[in-house]
């Protein structure tokens, strides 16, 4: 009876230690679908264990690789628990899903090969998955690129430097319930782009026999590189889709509005890609004082005085107005005169009226001048090159005539009369001597010194009892600030939060920069940012999303430059984090986007 006791606790304190069993399935959300509807790529990695719940990390990295025509994105992670009891036996599962939208291009077959993943240890086997992709039926339902779809306005070509305003228009047919428009998304590696998501305006549309609700955005775009660039525009659109009621469940009297009121909400990604041929500015004819200024302007100068007093300073003002990259123009070189000094302007952008195409910017320039006479204001040349004439243009201002005067004195020179030499006796006057006791009495402030007896000084104002209080006191004020930092880590989280993640940062930033591959680079760059995000915000962002790091982000119009390196950085790290490929990218051109966006957030 002993050996089978004893046998029965080694079988318990052993299956203690038995390890869940692990699986992974590979599937798509739909093995057979029509070019143009949704479907998703779908990682489950699931664990079972009789003892307790078992434990399996999300996951973060998928090693596949993506067929051509097919194209991964918007990988995204959920986790469901279950316990079980079947036939008295209890059973306690996990699974960890990663979700990627599918989206092919073409008709076709696409598979996703097998591959490997570890799990807690252990090495796993994930099957191949098979996507199947036909033509739509003549009678079948309209697909979801007919119902909800992209359409970009942009001209075909630009120069280098040039502005153009793209509209990008977003279709949602009356049919798809919209509940709300999010995950807004733009690439444009040649373009510096000026644009806010939540800024659209709306408007009803008849296409194709089919009501639709159009939302646009107006997107600035600026030229940066030269060649063919592409604009990539992803938005996520909720929606309730309506669908067909199942056979033999349909009422005689049709579908109600409770049919659709039920209808779940549902996500759908929108794509939608367009090329823009940006061409360079020629060489020839290239005016000296050309400094980057491309499309259509006039320009006017003036100043605040006609008459000034030299060394009083005069305000120089020149104002641009017309359609083109204001932002590029930071200021015009005034020519080099000996009558004036200037200082650097100050630049100030002006309502330019009813005409909503055009704008003004005007620079203010503070100038003293140096000698008197009618003197006139340095000559300015400002040169652009038109793109629709193709044509570079100098506009030139006139010189303004400015009367100076010559500056009022208020010193008053001393007399030219030569002093009264003084007698012999005055001259040899001591500096002090004794005064006389009639001297003494008529003086005021006269008093006899008396005899003292030698200063004492009292213990307590020594100037070692002073020495060793100020010690005291600084040592007192160190005690009370450590034990008032000890007092906020042990009782206040956020604090806690705020110098661990700062440290966190740091280490991640100079991983960053030390780092040899793209890949290393882009995880130690995005833990660098939002650590550096929940620094600032007191809120963990260790699993913000883009959307999310880009509202952190002051003046959007300002810092546009560091809301395009969070989105390269964000896209990248994207990439690699569900492709598993190494990026072909030099880690040393990423790391000033990266130094960037850290000084922003």
């Amino acid at each position: 009876m002993k050996p089978l006791i004893l046998n029965i606790c080694l079988l318990c304190i052993a299956a203690q230690f038995v390890t869940a069993e692990l699986s992974v399935r590979t599937r798509f959300s739909q093995p057979r679908v029509a070019l143009g509807n949704p479907v998703q790529y779908i990682v489950e990695i699931t664990a079972i264990d009789a003892a307790s719940q078992p434990n399996i990390p999300p996951i973060t990295s998928l090693p596949i690789q993506s067929p051509p025509g097919l194209r991964l994105r918007n990988g995204r992670n959920s986790s469901n628990s279950q316990t079980r009891i079947v036939n008295g036996q209890t059973e306690y599962r996990i699974t960890q899903s990663a979700t990627i939208d599918a989206i092919p291009s073409a008709i076709g077959s696409y598979s996703i090969p097998a591959f490997q993943i570890e799990v807690n240890g252990e090495t796993l086997e994930a099957p191949a998955a098979t996507l199947q992709v036909v033509e739509k039926a003549a009678d079948a339902a309209p697909t979801l690129d007919e119902l909800t779809f992209l359409e970009v306005e942009a001209p075909q070509s630009l120069y280098i430097g040039q502005s153009s305003k793209i509209r990008l228009n977003l279709y949602v047919a009356d049919r798809m319930r919209l509940s709300g428009v999010g995950n807004f998304e733009s690439t444009a590696d040649g373009f510096s782009m000026i644009q806010d998501p939540n800024k659209y305006s709306e408007r009803r549309l008849l296409r194709n026999g089919r009501d639709y609700r159009v939302l646009t955005w107006e997107i600035e775009a600026t030229a940066l590189t030269a060649g063919r660039q592409a604009l990539n525009f992803q938005i996520d659109v909720s929606a309730r889709m309506p669908g067909k009621a199942k056979s033999g469940n349909q009422s005689p009297f049709g579908r109600s509005l409770f049919d659709d009121f039920f209808e779940p909400t549902q996500r759908y990604p929108i794509d939608k890609e367009h090329t823009i041929h940006v061409l360079p500015l020629p060489e020839e004819n290239k005016p000296p004082s050309f400094d980057g200024a491309v499309g259509r302007f006039s320009m006017e100068v003036f100043t605040d005085l006609q008459e000034t007093t030299v060394g009083e300073p005069i305000m120089y003002s020149i104002r641009l107005t017309g359609e083109g990259n204001f932002d590029r123009i930071q200021g015009l070189v005034l020519s080099e005169s000996p009558d004036w000094k200037p200082y650097s302007p100050q630049a100030v952008m002006e309502d330019s009226g009813a005409v909503e195409s055009t704008t003004t910017k005007r620079f203010d320039y503070v100038m003293t001048p140096l000698r008197a006479g009618q003197i006139k204001t340095p000559a300015i040349q400002f040169a652009y090159f038109d793109p629709q004439t193709a044509a570079y243009v100098t506009l030139q201002a006139p010189p303004i005539p400015i009367a100076v005067q010559a500056a009022k004195s208020t010193f008053t020179p001393p007399s030219s009369a030569a002093p009264t030499p003084k007698s012999q006796e005055e001259s040899e006057q001591p500096l002090s001597r004794s005064l006389t006791r009639e001297e003494a009495l008529m003086t005021l402030d006269y008093q006899p010194r008396e005899k003292t007896l030698p200063d004492t000084i009292h213990p307590f104002q020594s100037n070692s009892f002073r020495m060793t209080q100020g010690f005291l006191f600084l040592l007192l004020v160190a005690t009370a600030l450590y034990l008032r930092r000890r007092t906020r880590l042990l009782e206040d989280p956020h604090f806690l939060l705020s110098r661990k993640v700062r440290k966190a940062a740091k280490q991640a930033h100079k991983e960053a920069i030390a780092a040899t591959t793209a890949s290393e680079f882009y995880i130690a760059a995005l833990s660098a940012v939002r650590h550096t995000a929940t620094a600032r915000t007191g809120r963990d962002q260790s699993n913000a999303t883009m959307k999310e790091l880009r509202a952190l982000i002051p003046n959007p119009e300002k810092n546009s430059r560091a809301l395009d390196a969070l989105q390269k950085l964000c896209l990248q790290a994207d990439a690699l984090h569900f492709s598993g490929k190494e990026p072909s990218t030099d880690p040393k051109t990423l790391q000033p986007l990266l130094n960037q966006l850290l000084e922003v957030l």
